[in-house]
């Protein structure tokens, strides 16, 4: 979950005012994948 909190936090900050707002909503019990961090932001 970590991973996906901190892609809404990038996108949210690149939104100008008046747009669209990013909000997380999903299940607290998602399965863990791995993934590159790097690669995904």
């Amino acid at each position: 979950m970590p991973m996906l909190i901190t892609l809404v936090e990038i996108f949210s900050a690149q939104i100008l005012d008046n747009s669209p707002v990013i909000e997380l909503d999903c299940p607290k019990d998602l399965s863990l994948v791995l993934g590159d961090r790097y690669r995904i932001e």
